[in-house]
């Protein structure tokens, strides 16, 4: 499981842009951590799970990468095209930009299109 830490580390140490989906990017990463994580809680309640510490860290340092890199994406394409898109987050994906993405069910479809920000905002 050093392994899976390792990657896990690297991929939040990373500030290079388009390795956020699900196939082979931060957001497949986070869905493998927290498949496994839910597979170490299963085995745990049956008392068969071996060393190994859930490291939370991990996932909020994945799941804030992956937002980092939505905003970085908006300003880009706003850069780009000179259109608007205050709200949203953005992802590059082979030289193109895509609004939102799938992420995990851990971030709503609200959260994966949206800057979290502007969406928890307190009113005042």
């Amino acid at each position: 499981m050093v392994t899976l830490e390792n990657a896990v580390t690297n991929a939040i140490q990373s500030d290079a842009d388009g390795g956020d989906e699900v196939l082979y990017g931060r957001a497949g990463l986070l869905w493998g951590l927290l498949n496994f994580q839910a597979l170490r809680k299963k085995q745990r309640e049956n008392g068969s799970a071996t060393e190994y510490v859930d490291r939370e860290d991990l996932v909020a340092g994945l799941v804030g990468k992956i937002i980092d890199a939505g905003r970085r994406g908006r300003k880009k394409y706003q850069e780009a095209t000179d259109q608007r898109a205050d709200k949203v987050l953005m992802w590059e994906w082979h030289g193109k930009m895509y609004l939102g993405a799938y992420v995990p069910p851990v971030l709503s479809p609200k959260v994966s299109l949206t800057d979290p920000e502007c969406t928890v905002r307190p009113v005042s």
